[in-house]
């Protein structure tokens, strides 16, 4: 799979988030969307996900499956960790799953009672477990300790299969993933 962008552009008034943005995603490969704060990378993840529409330019092809982590959390308080993945339709052992990047036990417990990195390991499994062609991961890695964060690293190549791979972080991540990694700046 290709994902082509192509001369993307967004204003929010007379503020311009992205001016002219092109870039090639290609499938297998992992890409760290670069640039200050507030510089419009959650906006260029979100004109891919088609959240947000683009003043001008392009994202092609626009049909394809999409998983993400969001800088927010977006689970259900009411849930455990484990139905929260059910309730998206992600289905085998996800208990299993789980255990490998969560203390034992807390897939059963309700993602209220989990502390912030445990929350954000939920959101980063339900990511890697959905079926898509495009995983797009914001900030992913926020509220998540040095000892986890080499295990969670670890799960997503482990799951990452064939699929783009875009991330954006303000720590350098080639570092963190062993991996070469495109970086494209906003």
């Amino acid at each position: 799979m290709r994902i082509e962008l192509r001369n993307i552009s967004k204003s929010y008034g007379d503020l311009k988030v992205i001016e002219n943005f092109s870039a090639t995603l290609d499938s297998g490969k992992i890409y760290q969307i670069a640039g200050p704060s507030g510089s419009g990378k959650t906006t260029l993840l979100n004109i891919i996900m088609g959240l947000v529409k683009q003043d001008q330019g392009t994202v092609d092809p626009q049909n394809i499956r999409i998983s993400a982590v969001f800088q927010e959390d977006r689970l259900i308080e009411s849930l455990s960790a484990e139905d929260n993945l059910k309730a998206c339709g992600i289905t085998g052992n996800i208990r299993e799953e789980l255990d490998k990047i969560l203390p034992l036990g807390a897939a059963r417990k309700k993602v209220s009672k989990l502390s912030g990195g445990m929350r954000r390991r939920v959101c980063i499994a339900r990511a890697v477990l959905a079926e898509s062609d495009l995983l797009i991961m914001d900030e992913p890695f926020s509220g998540i300790d040095e000892q986890n964060l080499i295990n969670v690293i670890q799960y997503i190549m482990a799951h990452k299969k064939d699929r783009v791979l875009t991330i954006t972080s303000h720590a350098n991540i080639a570092d963190m993933f062993g991996e070469d990694i495109s970086v494209l700046k906003l």
